[in-house]
C-alpha cells in the first residue's frame, strides 16, 4: 500500500473505532514509506488523539510546514514539502488546545490562522472556555510549584479570555459565573 489515500482512509477507520494507536501507527508508517502527509492526514490523526490531546505533539510538525519558524532558525534548513495553513486543520487543533486549557498554543494558533487570514470561530472557543474553564484557579490551597504553575495558566487563561473579548483582568475585571446560570444555552 503506497497511497496517501489509502494511508488517510485507514486512519479514518482507526479514529471511528476510537483506536489512537493504530491510526499513529499508520501515519508513522505512512512517513517510513516517505509518503507526506496531507492536511487530510493531520486532521484525521487529530480526531483520533481529541480525546486524549495527544495532537498537541503534531502542532510543532504542523507549524514548520506551515511556513511559521521559529526564532532564529536558519531558513535554509531542511524541511519536510510546505503545506499551506487550512481552515479545518488549524481549527480543529486549537479547539483540541482550548479543550485541555492550552491557553497559550491556542493563542500561538489562532495568530498563525490571522497571519494567513484564516478566520478562527471566537463563538465555538467561548462556548468551549465557558463550558470547561470558567471555574479555573478557584483554590487557595496548593504547594507553592503547584501555585506557581497554575499562576502561568492563569496568565495563558487572561491572555486567552482578552483575545476572546470575555471580561478578565486586562480590562480590570475579574469574570465568574453565577451559580444557576446556564450560559452553555447562549451559545446553543
Amino acid at each position: 500500500m503506497s497511497s496517501v489515500v489509502s494511508y488517510n482512509i485507514l486512519i479514518d477507520g482507526c479514529t471511528m473505532v476510537v483506536d489512537s494507536a493504530g491510526a499513529l501507527e499508520y501515519f508513522n508508517e505512512r512517513r517510513s514509506r516517505e509518503i507526506a502527509p496531507t492536511k487530510i492526514s493531520y486532521t484525521t490523526l487529530m480526531k483520533a488523539f481529541s480525546i486524549s490531546g495527544e495532537a498537541l505533539l503534531l502542532w510543532n510538525e504542523i507549524k514548520e510546514r506551515c511556513g511559521v519558524k521559529k526564532e532564529g532558525e536558519d531558513s535554509n534548513s531542511p524541511s519536510p514539502p510546505p503545506l499551506g495553513p487550512d481552515e479545518g486543520l488549524l481549527d480543529t487543533l486549537a479547539g483540541i488546545c482550548v479543550r485541555a486549557a492550552f491557553f497559550r498554543k491556542a493563542l500561538e494558533i489562532v495568530a498563525c490562522m490571522e497571519e494567513n487570514g484564516i478566520p478562527s470561530n471566537k463563538t465555538k472557543y467561548t462556548r468551549i472556555y465557558v463550558e470547561m474553564h470558567s471555574r479555573m484557579f478557584t483554590s487557595k490551597h496548593a504547594s507553592k510549584a503547584r501555585q506557581d504553575r497554575r499562576i502561568e495558566k492563569k496568565n495563558a487563561a487572561e491572555a486567552f479570555k482578552f483575545w476572546l473579548g470575555l471580561p478578565n483582568s486586562y480590562n480590570g475585571s475579574e469574570w465568574r459565573l453565577e451559580p444557576g446560570v446556564d450560559y452553555a444555552s447562549d451559545f446553543a
